[in-house]
């Protein structure tokens, strides 16, 4: 059996557009997965120094240096207020409650999908 993909002009539904797009997805997380691992190996972090390693990935995946990791958070929760995202979709995706945590933990550990969705757009 051989399948041929073509190109789209849209690419919502461009095939070979998602697979790019999701290759390009998984070779980010696996440098951020072996940039923390060697880190992680060579010595214990406190909060400075995992706090300058935050900052090394968010410039990495080009946001300015000079924003910290609650602006950012702040943000995207004052994005998805104005997205009429509820409550607890902007708790469940932000951990921004122990409830929150203890629903994610035992019950919808992956619903975290629309709130990346509106935030990608």
């Amino acid at each position: 059996m051989q399948i041929s993909l073509k190109i789209v002009s849209i690419k919502a539904i461009c095939p070979i557009e998602w697979f790019e797009t999701w290759n390009g997805r998984e070779k980010s997380k696996q440098q951020i997965r072996t940039y923390f691992g060697k880190t992680l190996k060579k010595r214990s972090l406190t909060r400075e120094k995992c706090s300058k390693e935050v900052h090394v990935v968010m410039s990495s995946v080009g946001i300015d240096e000079k924003q910290s990791v609650t602006i950012v958070r702040k943000v995207a929760i004052f994005a998805m207020q104005n997205k009429n995202k509820t409550k607890i979709e902007i708790d469940r995706w932000s951990r921004y409650s122990e409830s929150a945590d203890k629903v994610r933990y035992n019950y919808d550990v992956n619903n975290n999908d629309s709130i990346r969705k509106e935030l990608s757009e």
